[in-house]
């Protein structure tokens, strides 16, 4: 008799584009992922499975899911990712975005952090020693810095003061800056705040990521730039300021 994680598995890599039928593959496997995560995982690696894009693309959730588990386990996304890194970076790249946004919303800390970095090392570490050369070489990096790690220092850094690189990547830059509690943030914010060539509503969205971060330099950078800013953004310094009762006085 065939078991239910291997038969939604072999359903979800035949369905092709049927909705309707990875809608329901899904609602019957999260539930199974609880208890059956490192199954799941084992099943995925021992097959082509993957070569099945609705079966790649139900990867992220699958990360999303088995983080949230009640007893919390990282080896099987450290596998999952080991075996998405080279072979499917697209996937790849968004469980590392699902994991980085974890880590930085406080989501995952302590012990579930100090055990997601030891099941993430070995898939990261060629990533962070080969950075930009490889496809996820940047996620690696923000990831490995919203945690800690000093390796992707440079290379985030790099991507959120150069001008060409996309806003929303910079924003990401940013915001993993801001959970290391980089000394060298506030003196980049410093340098866009100040550049008449930035838009407004990026310098707007930088306003806002400071409201993360717990430093009362902030207050002071905001309050000395504050007469220079664009008229549009001058609301928004406001609202940073109100943030917290230190800022406020």
């Amino acid at each position: 008799i065939q078991r239910p994680l291997s038969m939604l598995l072999e359903v979800l890599a035949h369905c092709g584009n049927d909705k309707l039928t990875q809608h329901i593959v899904w609602q019957n496997l999260h539930p199974l992922l609880e208890a059956q995560a490192d199954e799941f995982v084992e099943m995925v690696c021992a097959s082509k499975v993957l070569e099945s894009k609705p079966v790649a693309d139900l990867m992220p959730r699958v990360t999303d899911r088995i983080l949230g588990r009640q007893k919390f386990d990282a080896q099987p996304i450290g596998k999952l990712f080991a075996l998405l890194r080279d072979d499917h970076p697209l996937v790849g790249r968004q469980v590392l975005e699902i994991i980085s946004a974890k880590v930085q919303s406080g989501e995952l800390k302590g012990e579930k952090l100090d055990q997601l970095k030891a099941a993430m090392a070995e898939p990261l570490t060629p990533l962070l020693a080969s950075g930009a050369s490889h496809p996820l070489g940047g996620d690696a990096a923000l990831l490995a810095v919203s945690w800690g790690d000093p390796r992707g220092l440079p290379q985030v850094r790099q991507s959120f003061t150069t001008r060409s690189v996309q806003p929303d990547l910079r924003l990401k830059a940013l915001s993993a800056l801001i959970s290391a509690k980089d000394d060298s943030v506030l003196e980049s914010v410093v340098t866009s705040l100040g550049d008449k060539s930035e838009i407004s509503n990026f310098k707007s969205q930088i306003l806002s990521a400071l409201g993360r971060l717990d430093d009362p330099k902030v207050a002071d950078l905001v309050l000395t730039r504050y007469a220079s800013l664009e008229p549009e953004l001058q609301p928004s310094a406001i609202e940073l300021l109100t943030q917290r009762a230190n800022w406020s006085k």
